[in-house]
């Protein structure tokens, strides 16, 4: 008998304790959730003065190869293609870029000139944010730091591989 009452007072502590920890877990997830929340759109206000909306048709150039003081925009309509065109004129396709993606990096690497040109393959709708901005919100999240590297490590390997592929045989005979 004393064992069965041992028992059963174990199991009620147990559930107990389980049903605290769970609600204390409950509570701690939340309130992290609501902060996020908080901390998200506090971001998204600091950061809204310095992004304005653009539009581009069809066929029109959003930026230039070489040009200066370019702005990081990011796709949310429609879609555009990346060029690189080499000394000989001949231009050969970067990235296609889409809804949810972004060109301009040059901007974040060095504040260099473009190395390609970005022109809207369907009417383009994107959000065009300040260099610096962007930069703030890459250094408070690390995940989308990431995601914008690989994204601009594949488009510069891509550069890279017309590049020598022209140094190597004098010209691009062919876009890609």
């Amino acid at each position: 008998m004393l064992l069965a009452v041992s028992i059963g007072s174990i199991s009620v502590i147990a559930y107990e304790g389980y049903r605290s920890g769970r609600t204390a877990i409950l509570n701690s997830v939340e309130e992290r959730l609501l902060s996020l929340r908080s901390a998200q759109a506090t971001q998204l206000e600091e950061l809204a003065p310095k992004a304005t909306l653009g539009h581009f048709g069809r066929n029109e150039s959003v930026i230039c190869q070489g040009q200066n003081d370019v702005k990081v925009h990011f796709v949310l309509a429609g879609s555009a293609i990346a060029t690189f065109t080499n000394e000989q004129g001949h231009s050969h396709t970067i990235d296609e870029i889409s809804r949810g993606d972004f060109f301009g990096y040059s901007a974040l690497l060095a504040r260099a000139p473009s190395p390609m040109t970005v022109t809207a393959t369907a009417d383009l709708e994107v959000l065009v944010m300040e260099v610096d901005a962007v930069q703030k919100m890459l250094n408070r999240t690390p995940r989308f730091a990431q995601q914008v590297s690989a994204v601009i490590e594949s488009r510069q390997q891509r550069l890279k591989q017309l590049q020598r592929k022209q140094n190597k045989n004098g010209s691009l005979l062919s876009s890609s």
